[in-house]
């Protein structure tokens, strides 16, 4: 749910830390393991499930009589879902991600689309008078950017594309679905200022003039529906690897206008040494079990 000053949010458990590999495992993994959770954390109200679906997945559920099976299912474990996790396109256990969890980036068409089948998907699934998010990545992995202008103004029209599809969808469902865009370290997008400098700077004017032209709006609802639509998603532990103080990210939002979409309440791993080399070797054993192969490790 969206937050601001004068209201809460949904508390929901994210999907993604469990192994899956098409439809039919996302939803076995989610019988398998929804019930137990929910009786721990809301035995008495309907929990609440952030859903990861890779791309492949995202058509198979849209595919036949599935999303209305899935909503059947939800019903039945007394679950709904309000949030996505469209950040990786691809497969996210078994196999090396590292920085392939950005692909494709937001160059892509097929970025633009996952986005919108998501959405689709999503509109089915949200519960009467809610909202929803859909996380993505912060544009691209910074080293295959090199912080290009015309790749930076490609990706911001594909990114008001993408909203020009959630006006849409919510004109025709009732429903209010964000985009949530996720800094990361050596993202595009890695801290809470290049975010809001992004937002001002690119979406309010390359992505408002494609919005404009999209919707056949004027420049004035082109923005109301860009800061309506696109969010941050503010995950703790990609802040804290920035060391930016979660306060200090927050406000800066709220003094920008632009909303949080989602928190990730996740942790960083620490360390403090006073540089000696038996000091060091500690600290290299202590965090040598954090080094493998599938995911990618940021370390400032």
């Amino acid at each position: 749910m969206l937050i601001d000053t004068d209201s809460f949010a949904d508390l929901t458990y994210c999907t993604n830390i469990h192994p899956a590999n098409g439809w039919n495992d996302v939803s076995q993994a989610l019988h398998h393991h929804a019930p137990t959770i929910k009786a721990a954390t809301s035995p008495n109200a309907p929990f609440g499930i952030g859903l990861r679906l890779s791309g492949d997945e995202s058509r198979e559920l849209l595919a036949g009589n599935n999303l209305r099976a899935f909503r059947d299912q939800l019903d039945d474990l007394g679950c709904y879902v309000s949030l996505i996790n469209g950040f990786p396109h691809g497969p996210f256990h078994g196999t090396p991600v590292k920085a392939d969890v950005h692909a494709p980036d937001w160059r892509s068409d097929e970025r633009l689309d996952y986005t919108c089948r998501l959405a689709d998907a999503l509109a089915t699934l949200l519960p009467p008078g809610g909202d929803g998010g859909i996380s993505t990545n912060p544009l691209s992995y910074s080293s295959w950017i090199k912080r290009d202008g015309g790749l930076i103004t490609h990706m911001t029209r594909n990114i008001a594309r993408s909203v020009a599809h959630l006006v849409r969808v919510g004109r025709d469902t009732g429903r209010l679905i964000h985009l949530d865009i996720e800094p990361e370290p050596d993202g595009v997008i890695e801290t809470s200022q290049q975010f809001v400098d992004f937002f001002e700077t690119e979406l309010l004017s390359t992505g408002r003039a494609t919005l404009c032209d999209a919707l056949g709006v004027d420049k004035n609802e082109a923005e109301q529906l860009l800061r309506d639509h696109v969010a941050v998603c503010l995950d703790t532990c990609h802040a804290a690897v920035m060391f930016e103080p979660m306060d200090e990210c927050i406000q800066r939002y709220l003094d920008a206008g632009i909303r949080i979409g989602r928190v990730q309440i996740s942790s960083a791993v620490r360390a403090s040494f006073a540089g000696s080399s038996s000091d060091i070797a500690q600290v290299k054993q202590a965090l040598a079990p954090f080094s493998e192969s599938v995911y990618l490790h940021q370390v400032v």
